[in-house]
C-alpha cells in the first residue's frame, strides 16, 4: 500500500511539474514542487551529491548563474526588463531541482531504466489527454478551467480568434502543444516501426491520433516534430517501401478520414489548422500571409553593432515603451535582451547539456528521430523562449538528468 501511495504521489508530482496548471493558486505551483524537492535533497543529500560531478549539469548551472549576473548588471544600469527574465531563470533553476527529485525517486521506486522512465512520462501525457477530451466534450468544464486560470486574458485569447486552449496546462498556445507534439513523435515512431501487428500497434496509433488532436486544438507549432519526422520517412520509403509498411496504412487511414468522415460540424476546431495549411502552401509559392506575414514583420534585429552583440537589457515583446515595434520570436527577444553573443552561447550550452539524450536517442531510435526531436526545439525558438521552466523544457531536462543518473550508476556497476 505504501509503495502504491508513493507511485501515485510521484505520478501527480510529475504531472504538475510538466504541465503546471494555473488553476489551483495565484502563484506558480513550481514553488511548492521545489520546496518538496529541496526538503528531500536536504534530508537525503547522499542521493544527490554525485550530480555535482556531472559536467553537463555544471555547465548549465554556471551558464545560468552567468546570465543572472549579466542581466543584473543591465538592471542596475537601467534595463529594468532584465529583472523579469532573472525571475524566469530562477524558475529554471527550480525546475532542475524538481527534476533531480523526480529522477532519484523514480529510480528508487521503479528501476534505473530509461525505457521505463520514458514510458512513465508518456503515461503522464496520456493522463493529460483525458483533460483535453473532457474540455472538448464538456464546454462548461473548459469554461471553468479558463475562468479560474491566473493567466490574464486567457478567455479572450482562447475564444476570440478561433477556439483553442483545451486541456489542463499552462502554455496553451505554445509550450503545451509543443510537448504534446513531442509525445506524438514517440507514438508515430512506434507506429511506423512496428514489428508485429498486435493490439499495442492500434493502441499506439490511437494515442498518436489523440496527441495530434490535442496539438490541433491548441497551437499548430506542436505539429513540427511529426512533420519533420514524417518528411524524413517519406523520402526514405521512396527507395524502400518495405522498411515502413505502416506508413502506407497510416496514409490510407488519413485519406479515409478526410474522404468519408463528415468534418463540417467540427470545422471550428480545425479552422486554425486549415488556415495554417493554406498559409504554408502560399509560403512555398513566395507569398507571406497569416502567420508568415506576422513573423516577417517581427523578424528584426538591433541596428547598431554594440546592441546587436550585447543587447539592451530591454524587452521587445508585446506592448512596451522600449521600441516602436514588438516581437514574440524567441531568439529576437533574446538578442534584444542580452545580445547575439549570449544568444549563440545559449544555443551551444543547451546543445551540450542535451548531448547525453542525443546520443541515447540516436542509438535507440535512429538518426531521423533524434534529428526530428532536436530540430523541433530549433524551430520552436522562432515561436518563443526555449530556456524557461515550461512544459517542453521541463520534459527535456527530465530526460537529460535521468540519462546522467543512468551513466553514474553504470559506472558504479
Amino acid at each position: 500500500m505504501w509503495l502504491l501511495a508513493k507511485k501515485f504521489f510521484l505520478f501527480i508530482y510529475v504531472f504538475l511539474f510538466l504541465f503546471n496548471p494555473t488553476n489551483f493558486a495565484s502563484f506558480n505551483l513550481l514553488y511548492i514542487l521545489s520546496a518538496v524537492a529541496v526538503f528531500n535533497i536536504l534530508a537525503f543529500p547522499g542521493r544527490y551529491l554525485f550530480f555535482l560531478n556531472s559536467k553537463y549539469l555544471l555547465v548549465l548551472l554556471f551558464f545560468l548563474l552567468y546570465l543572472v549576473v549579466y542581466l543584473l548588471i543591465f538592471y542596475f544600469s537601467g534595463g529594468l526588463d532584465s529583472l523579469y527574465r532573472i525571475y524566469i531563470y530562477f524558475l529554471v533553476f527550480f525546475a532542475v531541482l524538481c527534476s533531480l527529485f523526480v529522477v532519484v525517486c523514480f529510480s528508487r521506486i521503479y528501476a534505473n531504466d530509461f525505457n521505463l522512465f520514458s514510458n512513465f512520462l508518456i503515461k503522464v501525457g496520456v493522463f493529460q489527454l483525458l483533460f483535453v477530451l473532457l474540455t472538448l466534450v464538456f464546454s462548461d468544464f473548459r469554461g471553468w478551467v479558463l475562468e479560474t486560470s491566473r493567466i490574464e486574458n486567457i478567455v479572450s485569447i482562447s475564444n476570440d480568434y478561433g477556439l483553442r486552449s483545451y486541456g489542463f496546462a499552462n502554455g496553451y498556445t505554445s509550450t503545451f502543444p509543443m510537448l504534446m507534439g513531442l509525445y506524438a513523435l514517440f507514438m508515430i515512431y512506434r507506429v511506423l516501426n512496428f514489428k508485429n501487428l498486435r493490439i499495442s500497434f492500434f493502441y499506439d496509433l490511437l494515442l498518436f491520433g489523440l496527441f495530434i488532436l490535442s496539438v490541433v486544438l491548441n497551437a499548430r507549432i506542436g505539429l513540427v516534430p511529426v512533420v519533420i519526422y514524417v518528411s524524413f520517412i517519406f523520402f526514405t520509403i521512396s527507395y524502400d517501401l518495405r522498411r515502413y509498411p505502416s506508413f502506407l496504412l497510416l496514409a490510407l487511414l488519413i485519406l479515409f478520414i478526410f474522404t468519408f468522415v463528415d468534418l463540417d460540424g467540427y470545422q471550428q476546431y480545425f479552422e486554425r489548422l486549415l488556415a495554417g495549411w493554406y498559409e504554408a502552401v502560399e509560403f512555398f509559392k513566395g507569398n507571406y500571409i497569416g502567420t508568415f506575414e506576422v513573423l516577417s514583420q517581427m523578424l528584426h534585429l538591433p541596428d547598431d553593432y554594440f546592441h546587436l552583440l550585447w543587447g539592451y537589457g530591454l524587452s521587445v515583446f508585446g506592448e512596451q515603451d522600449n521600441f516602436s515595434f514588438s516581437s514574440d520570436i524567441g531568439f529576437v527577444k533574446d538578442v534584444y535582451l542580452f545580445g547575439l553573443v549570449n544568444t549563440i552561447l545559449l544555443f551551444f550550452v543547451l546543445s551540450y547539456f542535451s548531448y547525453p539524450v542525443f546520443l541515447y536517442f540516436k542509438k535507440k531510435f535512429g538518426l531521423f528521430f533524434v534529428l526530428s526531436f532536436f530540430l523541433s526545439f530549433v524551430f520552436y525558438y522562432a515561436k518563443g523562449s526555449i530556456f524557461a521552466a515550461s512544459e517542453v523544457y521541463n520534459f527535456l531536462i527530465l530526460l537529460v538528468i535521468f540519462q546522467i543518473y543512468i551513466k553514474h550508476n553504470s559506472k558504479l556497476i
